[in-house]
C-alpha cells in the first residue's frame, strides 16, 4: 500500500494556526477575566443608585416639572426622583429633603427654596452597597434665588452637593453644616455657617474656598470678589445640646448663653420640653397632649440682666428660626391670639426717638406661627400686646425657615437699645413643635453683655 505523506510545510502551517488560535483564546480568556474583575469591582464598589427625595411645601405653592415635562402645583408634599425642576413664587417656601433608603430613611440633606427661587434636581445618588466608596452626591442646576442647604452631622460617608447657578458659577458643599446661596441678577453670594464650601467661577476660571463663618460675594459681570464675616449669632450656638440647655430651676451655674426651660400649666397634663433628633437635626421639642383643654406654656429663655445686651451700635439685627409644627389643637393662636404653637418674644429697652438715648419702659417684639386654621371661629391673627406682629400660617409637619429682616429699620417697631430677655415658647392646649435653630443675628460688631 502506498503511504500518505503530509508535507512538512503544511504541518508547520497547521501547527502555527493551532497555536495562534490557542494563544488568542487564552488572551481573550484573560481579557474576560480582567474585565469581569474590573466590572465586579465597579459594580460592588463604584456603582450608585438613586436616593429617595421628598418635597414638602412650608407655605404657599411650589411648582414642579418632572421628567415627563408635566407641570404640577404642589401645596403639601410630593415624592420626587432625578430630573425635577422646582420653583417657588414670591410668597412660598419649600423644603426638599433627600433620604438614604438603605439606612432607615436617614435624612442626608435638606435644600430649602425660599420665595422666588428655583433649582433643577439632576441627580441624587448613593453607593449601591454600603461598602461602596462613592460619596452621597446631589447635583442641582439652574439654581436661582435664595437657597438654604442643611447637611447633618454623622452621615457615615462623604458628601458632595453641587449647585450650578444660572449665572454660570458653581458652589460645592462637602461637609456637614448650614449654607446660604443667593444667586440673583449678576451676583452670587455664598455664606458658610460651619461647613466646607467652594465657589467655582464661570468657565472654570478659578475656585475660591469659603471659610466657616464667612460670606463671599462674586460679581459675575466684573469677575470681582468681596469677602466679609457672616452675620453673628448674639446668643451663642444656633442649635440645642445638653451643654446649652438647662431646667429653669437648675441651681448649677451656667453660661449666660444657656437656655433656661420650663413648663407652666393650669391643669394636667404637664407640658414637656426635651432634646430630640428629628430628621437628622438636633432639636428642642415642646410637647403636650392627652386631650389637654386648659392653657399651658412650655418655653426656653435667655436673660441678660437688668441692663441687657447693648445693641445700640448695630446696623443690623434680625431673628432667624428653623422649626416644624407637628400639630396643635387650638385654631390659629386661640381666641385671644396669644396661644400659638410657637411664639418668639424679645423684651428690650427702646431708643427714645427724641433724645436718641435709652427709653424708660421695656417693650416687646412678639411673633407667632400656627398650622391649624378654622376660619369660622374668626380668631384674631395677632395678640393684643403692643409689639405683637401678625402671626404666620405654615404648613403642618414641614420645616420652615423664618427670618424677621432688620428689626432696627422696621417703621412700626421702636428701635432696640438693649435686649433683656429673648424667649421662644409653645402656648395653648395640645401642641407638638420641633425647633432646630434660634438665632439673633447681628452684623459682626462686638456686643458687650451688661
Amino acid at each position: 500500500m502506498a503511504e500518505s505523506i503530509i508535507p512538512s510545510a503544511s504541518l508547520d502551517r497547521t501547527q502555527r494556526v493551532a497555536w495562534g488560535v490557542l494563544l488568542i483564546s487564552f488572551a481573550i480568556f484573560c481579557l474576560l477575566c480582567v474585565a469581569s474583575v474590573i466590572g465586579a469591582y465597579l459594580f460592588l464598589f463604584e456603582s450608585t443608585m438613586p436616593m429617595e427625595s421628598e418635597l414638602r411645601v412650608s407655605r404657599g405653592t411650589a411648582v414642579v416639572v418632572g421628567s415627563d415635562m408635566l407641570e404640577q402645583g404642589v401645596r403639601t408634599g410630593v415624592q420626587l426622583f432625578n430630573s425635577a425642576l422646582i420653583s417657588t413664587d414670591a410668597i412660598s417656601q419649600a423644603a426638599l429633603t433627600v433620604f438614604d433608603q438603605n439606612h432607615d430613611n436617614l435624612a442626608v440633606a435638606t435644600v430649602t427654596l425660599k420665595s422666588g427661587s428655583a433649582v433643577d434636581m439632576k441627580n441624587v445618588s448613593r453607593p449601591r452597597f454600603d461598602w461602596g466608596t462613592q460619596a452621597y452626591w446631589m447635583d442641582f442646576a439652574s439654581v436661582y434665588g435664595d437657597i438654604d442647604v442643611y447637611i447633618p452631622q454623622n452621615l457615615g460617608r462623604d458628601i458632595l452637593i453641587t449647585l450650578r447657578t444660572t449665572q454660570g458659577t458653581a458652589v460645592w458643599l462637602t461637609a456637614p453644616g448650614q449654607y446660604s446661596i443667593v444667586a440673583v441678577g449678576t451676583q452670587v453670594a455664598v455664606t458658610n455657617n460651619g461647613g466646607e464650601a467652594v465657589l467655582i467661577r464661570p468657565g472654570q476660571q478659578g475656585s475660591d474656598r469659603i471659610p466657616a463663618g464667612e460670606t463671599i460675594i462674586y460679581q459675575v459681570d466684573t469677575d470681582t470678589l468681596d469677602t466679609s464675616l457672616a452675620l453673628t449669632s448674639l446668643i451663642g450656638s444656633r442649635t440645642f445640646t445638653p451643654e446649652n440647655v438647662a431646667d429653669y430651676n437648675d441651681p448649677n451655674s451656667r453660661s449666660a448663653y444657656t437656655w433656661r426651660c420650663n413648663s407652666v400649666e393650669n391643669d394636667a397634663p404637664d407640658g414637656i420640653y426635651r432634646l430630640l433628633t428629628e430628621d437628622s437635626r438636633p432639636t428642642m421639642n415642646f410637647y403636650r397632649d392627652d386631650g389637654a383643654v386648659s392653657h399651658a406654656e412650655t418655653s426656653c429663655s435667655l436673660s441678660f440682666g437688668t441692663q441687657g445686651f447693648d445693641v445700640s451700635r448695630l446696623t443690623y439685627l434680625s431673628v432667624r428660626a428653623t422649626f416644624k409644627v407637628a400639630g396643635h389643637s387650638l385654631s390659629t393662636c386661640g381666641s385671644q391670639g396669644s396661644e400659638c404653637p410657637l411664639m418668639l418674644r424679645m423684651d428690650y429697652y427702646p431708643v427714645d426717638s427724641a433724645t436718641n438715648e435709652r427709653g424708660g419702659e421695656l417693650v416687646s417684639w412678639i411673633h407667632g406661627f400656627f398650622s391649624t386654621f378654622r376660619p369660622e371661629l374668626n380668631y384674631p391673627l395677632n395678640c393684643d400686646s403692643a409689639g405683637c406682629t401678625q402671626h404666620e400660617i405654615v404648613n403642618q409637619d414641614t420645616w420652615y425657615i423664618y427670618e424677621s429682616g432688620n428689626l432696627l429699620t422696621q417703621p412700626l417697631l421702636p428701635r432696640p437699645d438693649a435686649i433683656t430677655v429673648f424667649r421662644f415658647y409653645a402656648s395653648g392646649h395640645e401642641y407638638d413643635v420641633y425647633v432646630s435653630e434660634i438665632s439673633l443675628l447681628a452684623d459682626g460688631h462686638e456686643i458687650p453683655l451688661g
